[in-house]
């Protein structure tokens, strides 16, 4: 009898591991965005409920992290959620947010703009590159339309996670910490 019982939890278990392996989320992949290499988007369609966890550190004052989402084509990007990356005293923040739809997720950090780039009157940014972060902006982001978008230096991509170095010294890791539930 015990021997039938035994048999009969181990067959649950193994049915168990498989029906969630089965039903287990596809690993999210990122990818620089289009033209722009400054941003960064998911490769893998999220879903409504993923959650994605933020930390930043050694950023600027002012600066903020911006998260969109996008359709498919990801041509027209909107924003979900802004979070200031540099709190005092520690110059870090670790953030969670639970996506509110399906899209693939997007992201950059900008800094604020600085009177030292406006003195003369000129572009601070002659080749144009903020005109894309122009669009994209809402006025929901909280953001000026001035801020400047951090230029990325260096990443490193892993299945879910995408660690970031931006200009001056900025760090970011983005992860996607757990799947919605089907």
């Amino acid at each position: 009898m015990n021997v039938m019982k035994l048999r009969s939890f181990g067959a649950g278990l193994v049915s168990l591991v498989v029906s969630v392996s089965a039903s287990a989320a596809v690993p999210t992949d990122f990818a620089l965005f289009k033209d722009n290499p400054s941003i960064v988007q998911s490769v893998t369609v999220l879903s409504k409920g993923d959650v994605v966890e933020v930390h930043a550190f050694k950023a600027d004052s002012g600066s903020v992290v911006i998260l969109g989402m996008c359709d498919e084509k990801c041509e027209h990007v909107h924003v979900v959620k802004s979070i200031a990356a540099s709190r005092s005293p520690a110059n870090n923040v670790t953030e969670r947010y639970t996506l509110e739809e399906n899209g693939h997720l997007v992201f950059w950090m900008v800094q604020p703009p600085r009177a030292d780039l406006h003195a003369a009157g000129g572009d601070a940014n002659p080749g144009g590159a903020n005109e894309q972060i122009a669009e994209i902006h809402s006025e929901s982001s909280g953001v000026s339309g001035n801020a400047q978008i951090m230029p990325i230096r260096k990443s490193e991509i892993s299945a879910d996670q995408i660690k970031v170095r931006f200009d001056k010294g900025s760090y970011m890791t983005l992860s996607r910490v757990s799947a919605a539930t089907p």
